[in-house]
């Protein structure tokens, strides 16, 4: 990525602040959670709630792909991004659809460790 394209450094931050806070919202509230049950019944809670979560993280990856001009005019005109930078950035759609698939794939869904499974079994 060449320095005309790269992100503004507020964003950057907005983004990782945002991010750590969502995901200490999440450890803290599982902690609680967890204080005031046992483990058996917080393991059956987020089986139980597993469907759901898949469903709210499919549609969170449908809107940001539907969303995603808009979003990216939206923060062109925010930040002062050049025309050819939004451009390049409106065109990052469908790379960043697919990383999202990959890390559901790998991470979310364990098809790596489904696959080394099925090969040592």
């Amino acid at each position: 990525m060449t320095a005309k394209h790269r992100a503004p450094p507020g964003l950057l931050r907005v983004l990782l602040l945002s991010g750590l806070a969502l995901a200490g919202l999440a450890v803290a509230g599982t902690f609680a959670w967890h204080h005031f049950q046992d483990a058996q019944a917080v393991a059956a809670g987020i089986d139980r709630a597993g469907p759901w979560l898949a469903a709210w993280r499919a549609g969170l990856f449908i809107a940001l792909i539907g969303l995603w001009p808009r979003l990216i005019d939206g923060l062109a005109g925010r930040y002062g991004w050049s025309e050819p930078h939004r451009r390049y950035v409106t065109a990052q759609r469908w790379r960043v659809a697919a990383w999202l698939v990959v890390i559901e794939l790998l991470l979310v869904q364990n098809l790596a460790g489904r696959f080394v499974n099925g090969l040592v079994s």
